[in-house]
């Protein structure tokens, strides 16, 4: 079995997770900018927008005594499609297609990657603000 067959059964039990705990995957839309990436070009960014499937989670975090500190939300998301970067933006439970200008877009933060033998099979995404 390859990487990338191991990352397309990730893939599907995210999609079969998210149909056991809730109303269906949670098929999003992650949004990467692209074109020049110096400000002085005067050139405008061009929006690339990918369907992914992705499970929703938070952790508290917690002081010595059990009071919350803050609450850290997360993005477990497929590695079949498009690699997310920080910076990229998701829109959660929103597929390309439907995507229009009010759509709410959420920022991803740090990235890591489970790679088992090299070959990414899931993205961990902390989501910022």
């Amino acid at each position: 079995m390859s990487g990338a067959d191991i990352a397309a059964e990730v893939a599907a039990a995210l999609a079969e997770a998210g149909t056991a705990t809730g109303s269906g995957p949670l098929l999003s839309t992650l949004r990467k900018r692209t074109g020049p990436d110096v400000p002085w070009s005067g050139l405008p960014l061009d929006d690339d927008d990918n369907a992914v499937t992705v499970i929703q989670s938070q952790r508290k975090e917690r002081d010595g005594q059990g009071m919350v500190l803050r609450t850290v939300q997360m993005l477990l998301i497929e590695a079949t499609g498009a690699v997310p970067e920080k910076g990229d933006r998701v829109a959660l439970g929103v597929l390309p297609a439907d995507v229009e200008e009010s759509t709410k877009w959420l920022r991803l933060g740090e990235i890591e990657t489970v790679a088992p033998g090299g070959v990414a099979v899931l993205y961990k995404a902390m989501l910022e603000g």
